[in-house]
């Protein structure tokens, strides 16, 4: 049976005895390798949304449906695609299409006629496209599916508030309908379609030409394929006192001295980070203090059964002179340090696309004492700093277009440690805050 495997380092793995005192926790999961052989491939269960208002008429729509024609040439007779495109008005060209020659010849049929045209009635488009996978699941055919919406632009008609929609997506992820997204060039809103991928436990994606709308699309095919641990989550259980913070941006709950963390789903043999911020009260000196870690998930192969991984990670009360003789390990301060950065980059960024740029600017300020205090130590702890401060006074104003479509989207790859679709590397998340 494929296992998922973790890995838990501290920052320093003692505290000062008599004293409180704050350390860093970085644990990774890694799902397990995907083995070609292990059991029949799940059928896959798809619908495309895709955007055809006015403003899809400079090309935009061409190339979505390019990836359209991609996706549908790629999927397998066992597979199901619908397909759904919105403007003002909604419109399902095909549902629950069994991918042989003859549905193929319907899909690229059905793709070929689109044309622009009006307002842009997104929450519809996605809500009929979760409609037809929730179908397709129904019938007995598949245990879950995904909606991927394609679009270049805001909302203006039926639900446009970010929280609503978020909140739709979470309902239908509960029923096995996922939702990923693709925005299309500088215009369209990262907060709606955000909102769908993150309710949706899906992913967000960033494509400015024909060519990087194909590779994304065809990219989250590929993904979809390939993920072997689904419903990831981490719970924590510290002992009485002890203060644990998520750092990297994941889904949490608290209960009294429990924190859960959902980490989604994880593409076969790749890593999912989870950096923590631990608070210790005074202790004496003596036995460890233990933290636990369960982490449970779901093989796709095997849905119905959830999996369990159990972790003790201690760290040990010393003296304050052996406290000070411990070893810093800089290759966790300096992931740490990057998780944490790309997580308040990506929140900002959405205060600044709602046009809070004093909460976005506070986000900085807040945290910017703490967060030397962890990199202070680093050979480039200079240059880090002046990074965090170069983001804080840009998304402190107005910032618009191409730029902060990209840094936002790379950063939240960053710090879930996504891999980018696209075949042209497109740099860090921070390489785009000083563009125009």
């Amino acid at each position: 049976m494929r296992q998922v495997r973790a890995q838990v380092r501290w920052d320093r793995d003692s505290i000062p005895a008599g004293e409180s005192s704050v350390r860093h926790l970085l644990l990774e999961v890694i799902a397990p390798e995907q083995e070609e052989t292990c059991m029949e491939e799940k059928p896959v269960n798809l619908a495309l949304v895709i955007d055809r208002s006015g403003s899809m008429g400079g090309g935009e729509l061409v190339a979505a449906c390019q990836a359209a024609v991609s996706i549908a040439e790629t999927l397998g007779e066992k597979d199901r695609l619908s397909i759904v495109a919105f403007d003002h008005h909604v419109v399902v060209l095909e549902e629950g299409l069994a991918m042989d020659e003859t549905g193929k010849h319907k899909a690229m049929t059905a793709i070929a006629e689109l044309r622009p045209g009006g307002s842009t009635n997104l929450s519809g488009g996605w809500f009929e496209g979760a409609r037809c996978v929730s179908g397709v699941i129904e019938t007995g055919f598949a245990e879950e599916g995904r909606v991927l919406i394609l679009s270049d632009g805001h909302a203006n008609n039926g639900i446009c508030e970010p929280g609503q929609l978020m909140e739709h997506a979470r309902e239908m992820a509960e029923r096995g309908v996922m939702t990923s997204a693709v925005g299309i060039g500088d215009r369209y809103s990262p907060l709606q379609l955000d909102a769908l991928a993150e309710g949706g436990r899906g992913r967000l994606h960033d494509a400015a030409t024909p060519q990087e709308i194909v590779e994304v699309v065809t990219g989250e095919l590929g993904e979809l394929k390939a993920v072997t641990a689904r419903n990831v989550r981490v719970i924590c259980k510290c002992p009485s006192g002890v203060i644990v913070e998520g750092l990297s941006r994941q889904s949490v709950d608290r209960y009294g001295e429990i924190t859960t963390f959902s980490l989604g789903e994880i593409v076969g043999g790749a890593i999912r980070p989870l950096a923590l911020r631990v608070e210790f009260p005074a202790h004496e000196k003596g036995e460890p203090l233990p933290i636990d870690f369960e982490i449970s998930w779901q093989d796709p192969q095997a849905p119905d059964r959830e999996q369990l991984l159990n972790l003790q990670v201690p760290v040990k009360v010393v003296s304050t002179e052996e406290t000070g003789e411990s070893r810093v390990d800089l290759e966790v301060v300096q992931r740490i340090a990057g998780l944490w950065e790309a997580t308040v980059a990506y929140h900002s960024m959405r205060d600044n696309e709602g046009r809070d740029y004093h909460g976005a600017e506070s986000r900085y300020t807040k945290i910017e004492e703490h967060y030397w205090g962890l990199i202070k130590d680093l050979p480039d702890a200079m240059e880090r700093l002046e990074r965090f401060r170069l983001a804080r006074e840009r998304v402190a104003r107005e910032w618009q277009g191409r730029s902060k479509r990209q840094a936002l989207t790379l950063s939240k790859k960053a710090m879930l440690f996504e891999k980018d679709l696209r075949k042209i590397d497109q740099g860090s998340w921070s390489d785009h805050v000083d563009e125009n």
